[in-house]
């Protein structure tokens, strides 16, 4: 209880009105300021991206946008109206965006979510945020102590005593977007963690990659074009072309594959 009474102060003593970032749920400035965040992406220097793509702030700005979704559907569930179709489709979103996000399938559900079941997914992205802080070597209270409540709430099964913690999720969202944009050099925090899950930081269709080395590893997943993707003198666009798929036939936007190692080669 004293950890809830400690965010429950950090949140009265919070200016109102916390920043928001887009979702499905919000409307056409929110788009904008996606759109916004992904021009801007284009802009910052390859490398830059090709690093951010690993960086775990940058994960961790994407699982705190989606844990304070989590929280905002949490509360809508338990109101008195309980779960409905506009509940279902954010829970949805929330938990496809985080599978996409760790690149691990899951299965919408049919049914609306409970509270419980809501909960739950609450819990797992604070201990993803927790994951991915300690991974880039920064502390942060508020996801610690999120940490704690969250936990011991799931295991109760007790959503009711989470319901209060929404605004001070969104607190933790907000912190984690300004200090993922700084470490980008980005003017705004805006739209940017839909602006990673929408993909742009795996646009490289109209990048200057010549001073990078096409075996990178860190290249694995980038969406290229031969017309506009320019690689180092020499490259084999043959090879870069068998290690990838075409996004959709024809499209002439390719997904870039790993590189096949010698084990690779011997059990082919």
């Amino acid at each position: 209880m004293a950890v809830d009474k400690r965010l429950a102060r950090r949140h009265e003593e919070t200016p109102s009105g916390p920043p928001r970032y887009p979702g499905p749920e919000n409307g056409p400035r929110e788009v904008t300021a996606v759109t916004g965040a992904v021009r801007a992406l284009r802009d910052v220097a390859p490398r830059v991206r090709l690093a951010a793509r690993r960086d775990p702030l940058i994960a961790a700005c994407v699982s705190g946008e989606l844990l304070r979704r989590s929280l905002d559907v949490l509360t809508e569930v338990c109101a008195d109206a309980g779960p409905g179709a506009s509940c279902h489709a954010r829970y949805t979103d929330v938990l496809v965006s985080f599978a996409r996000a760790r690149n691990f399938t899951a299965r919408p559900p049919t049914a609306p979510p409970g509270a419980a079941q809501v909960l739950e997914l609450a819990n797992v992205l604070t201990r993803a945020v927790a994951h991915d802080l300690d991974e880039a070597a920064l502390g942060h209270d508020l996801a610690a102590e999120l940490v704690v409540v969250l936990d011991e709430a799931a295991r109760a099964r007790d959503p009711a005593r989470v319901l209060s913690l929404a605004p001070v999720a969104a607190v933790l969202a907000a912190d984690l977007a300004r200090e993922a944009a700084d470490r980008l050099g980005l003017p705004s925090a805006d739209g940017l963690a839909d602006a990673v899950l929408d993909g742009a930081l795996d646009d490289f269709t109209d990048a200057d990659l010549t001073d990078v080395d096409p075996a990178d590893f860190r290249l694995t997943g980038i969406h290229w074009t031969e017309d506009g993707t320019r690689w180092p003198p020499g490259t084999d666009l043959d090879a870069l072309r068998r290690r990838s798929r075409e996004t959709t036939p024809h499209s002439g936007v390719r997904v870039l594959g790993r590189r096949r190692s010698v084990r690779d080669a011997r059990g082919s």
